[in-house]
């Protein structure tokens, strides 16, 4: 993966609004089937979108934030592909007609 990418993932601050919060899980989310026990390391990063919950991020917000940036920087989900191993594509295909 390229290195500038990385610094933009490890970059990444917590919003500090509900939309905000909304881009930033929607980033993780298209990659959950490769982390472990993903919804339970969103869990108070998402009751954080309740509307009946104040706004404020707090240590477990944290935590859950930097693991998920740790998980989306290394393998599997930045692995490069070993035409010497066996792999599966997986694609959604549209049609237009």
């Amino acid at each position: 993966m390229d290195p500038r990418r990385i610094r933009i993932i490890e970059k990444l601050a917590p919003s500090n609004n509900r939309k905000g919060l909304q881009w930033l899980l929607s980033l993780f989310v298209y990659w959950r089937r490769f982390i472990k026990q993903f919804s339970s390391y969103t869990y108070y990063i998402r009751q954080l979108l309740k509307e009946d919950v104040d706004f404020c991020w707090n240590e477990e917000c944290d935590k859950d934030l930097q693991y998920l940036k740790s998980c989306h920087i290394s393998e599997p989900i930045l692995a490069n592909i070993d035409p010497n191993q066996n792999f599966v594509i997986v694609c959604d295909a549209a049609s237009n007609t």
